[in-house]
């Protein structure tokens, strides 16, 4: 009876230091540290909004709107989105929302220049919780520099008859978003100084690539320069201007 009592009390014994041990082993699991990139988000039991962005900005370059701000510290955030619209509509629902992943900066380039835009933005989860918006900023995208020079100037000289006379253009339009045409500008004796020089005459405005200028004089010296313009208007410089003389032939 003693040795049976005695192996019992053993089998208990072993039986207490497993349980503990397996205790010890599952509270140590817990509360070592996880490294970030094992972080795994649970929709399970997330429920709860990342914080709201701060310290929204916004910059003018040319042509574009680069808006900036402070993500929250919040360490399960997936995205952004960006709402926007026309300062005079005061609706937000005007155009799609942006949706980032987790940036802290966005170029808008496609909105009008000379037009107000207001913007506030909100960040969400890996959970789709969402975060209270921004306070609104505003801002007014403007054209600051002229388009680029047309490239490939180039002139031909045609003594058509006894009578006419011309020259026969042909360049290539510079490829900026807010290019709308170019002015080819004619001066007797001197290059034309720019697009508005006093003794100059504008003999084309438009976006084609070529023109012919009839109705020269013979032996006359004629001097040409050609300007691309955007819509503020702000024009480009000229490439070299060409010199033009017809000879009877």
């Amino acid at each position: 009876m003693f040795k049976l009592n005695f192996r019992i009390l053993i089998c208990v014994m072993i039986l207490c230091s497993l349980f503990l041990f397996s205790c010890r082993r599952a509270l140590e699991e817990e509360l070592e540290p996880v490294a970030s990139s094992d972080v795994v988000y649970s929709s399970a039991d997330d429920s709860i909004a990342p914080g709201m962005v701060t310290a929204l900005n916004e910059s003018n370059e040319d042509d574009t709107l680069v808006l900036s701000w402070q993500l929250p510290s919040d360490t399960d955030i997936k995205g952004v989105e960006i709402f926007y619209a026309r300062d005079t509509s005061q609706n937000f629902g005007e155009f799609p929302p942006v949706v980032l992943g987790r940036v802290n900066q966005y170029e808008f380039t496609d909105l009008e220049n000379g037009q107000s835009y207001m913007f506030r933005v909100r960040v969400f989860d890996h959970n789709s919780n969402k975060g209270h918006f921004s306070k609104k900023a505003y801002g007014t995208p403007t054209d600051i520099n002229a388009p680029s020079e047309v490239t490939r100037f180039l002139v031909s000289e045609e003594y058509k008859s006894d009578t006419k006379y011309s020259a026969d253009f042909s360049w290539r339009n510079p490829d900026d978003n807010d290019f709308k045409g170019v002015k080819l500008v004619r001066k007797p004796d001197s290059p034309p100084t720019d697009h508005k020089d006093p003794e100059g005459v504008i003999v084309y405005t438009g976006t084609d690539e070529s023109y012919s200028d009839d109705g020269l004089d013979l032996g006359k010296p004629y001097y040409y320069a050609i300007y691309a313009f955007d819509e503020i208007p702000r024009h480009s410089t000229s490439p070299a201007p060409k010199s033009v003389m017809i000879i009877k032939k």
